[in-house]
């Protein structure tokens, strides 16, 4: 089972302090992204939003399997609609 959820980057800190902040977990990368667009009007720009995937073997065991920008999902999105 796969779930998602967002993590803002802070790009001026240390690399094992990077991230500024996480949310829950989401079922879904859609409903993460829509959480995030719902509670952030801007970010300033040393920041950078980010869709975590993990994969879950059992409730507390899980993988991190990638990352992706949401700018870039954001366009991919915008482009399925179109579909």
């Amino acid at each position: 089972m796969f779930k998602y959820y967002i993590e803002i980057v802070d790009t001026t800190t240390r690399k094992d302090e990077m991230y500024a902040m996480q949310s829950k977990w989401f079922e879904t990368e859609k409903e993460a992204i829509e959480w995030f667009e719902s509670s952030f009007d801007y970010l300033d720009g040393r920041f950078i939003p980010f869709v975590m995937t993990a994969e879950f073997y059992n409730e507390d065991e899980y993988e991190i399997l990638a990352s992706e920008d949401i700018n870039s999902v954001k366009v991919r999105y915008k482009g399925d609609a179109a579909k």
